[in-house]
């Protein structure tokens, strides 16, 4: 499966608990310490910018020929023949026990079953576990379960707070209020749609024009790579309310490994043209990129970590405390010179910078 691509980053060659990362840019990986990452990069490149190739049109098999032939690709392509296969993880995955520890999913009766535990800040790594699982288990059913937050009273579905079905949904509507990111208009049917069977069908509303196509990306997400959306409560399990679709229906084709299901997803994107380079409006990029390749380096402040377009830079400013629930500070770009820290937010315009 050539479109999987394995960034294997090694650790220090002296301490083992920590990654072996560019001296200058430490969000990347050291040149010695992944080979496959700069050769994918670069095939990536060659595919987009001199083969003329584009998403959805070749362009997958024209990376991996652009990486096949390198010493890093033959290596990576080796150990792909050596990993686990399809049946041995199916094997492992239906074998596996519910109840060890927060598994986040395990197949029984022929449904694999994906504990979804929040639709918030792109459901990650969430939405990762169901592309996964979704495309590589051989189960004919596949579900996302979802009971809201774990640790978190008020965002939990608890059993507490419910006494029938209809009661389960406006529990996990109130849950949903909380937890943001699934869609609303997705949402919406769920609140309206008559409840059979302990069941709502939302395959006709998916199946009106442009629906599935205007879907955001948790919603995208559960529909293209699940059958049904198991919502129920914790801790005692008294009631589950399933959200159902037709993927064959919606999507054109029965869902497959060789994931030619997705193709609804994925013909969006074809063309001829280019890729764009130069953004469409005013963004923060150019400004961020002219920081670091011309005002930072005149001014000799070295570049610890800068932000790509779409995401934040890989160094994070830590508040007191710990865990995850700590608010995370990201900085377009973090820099030093002799013992002062620099730290640069970018903005598209003058305006943008002003305080009003």
């Amino acid at each position: 499966y050539s479109g999987y691509f394995l960034c294997n980053w090694k650790t220090l060659p002296n301490d083992n608990t920590k990654l072996w990362r560019d001296e200058k840019f430490p969000s990347i990986p050291h040149e010695n310490a992944c080979p496959l990452f700069i050769n994918i990069i670069e095939a990536i490149c060659a595919t987009s910018i001199y083969d003329g190739k584009r998403p959805g049109n070749g362009f997958c098999d024209s990376v991996w020929s652009n990486l096949e032939n390198t010493n890093a690709g033959i290596a990576y392509y080796s150990a792909i023949q050596k990993s686990s296969n399809i049946v041995e993880l199916n094997d492992a995955w239906a074998n596996a026990s519910e109840n060890l520890g927060y598994r986040r999913w395990h197949g029984e009766n022929g449904t694999m079953s994906i504990w979804i535990y929040r639709w918030g800040h792109g459901m990650d790594p969430d939405r990762g576990c169901l592309h996964f699982v979704g495309t590589f288990s051989d189960e004919t059913h596949v579900a996302a379960r979802y009971t809201g937050q774990r640790r978190d009273r008020e965002g939990r579905i608890d059993s507490n707070d419910v006494s029938d079905v209809f009661s389960l949904r406006k529990r996990f509507l109130e849950v949903s209020k909380k937890d943001k990111g699934l869609d609303k208009k997705m949402l919406e049917q769920i609140h309206n749609q008559e409840i059979i069977d302990d069941s709502i069908d939302i395959t006709n509303w998916l199946c009106e024009p442009g629906v599935y196509e205007s879907l955001n990306k948790p919603a995208t997400t559960l529909v293209t790579f699940a059958d049904e959306l198991l919502i129920h409560d914790v801790d005692k399990h008294l009631f589950s309310l399933r959200v159902v679709w037709n993927r064959k229906k919606i999507l054109g084709i029965e869902p497959n490994q060789s994931l030619s299901h997705i193709k609804k997803i994925v013909e969006r994107f074809d063309g001829s043209e280019p890729l764009e380079i130069i953004p469409a409006g005013k963004t923060e990029d150019p400004v961020t990129y002219t920081f670091v390749h011309d005002v930072a380096p005149s001014m000799e402040w070295i570049i610890h970590s800068a932000s790509y377009p779409g995401a934040q830079g890989g160094i994070a400013i830590l508040p007191e405390g710990y865990g995850r629930q700590r608010k995370r500070i990201y900085c377009d770009s973090i820099a030093s010179k002799s013992n002062n820290g620099i730290l640069f937010e970018a903005k598209e315009s003058e305006s943008g910078t002003v305080s009003k």
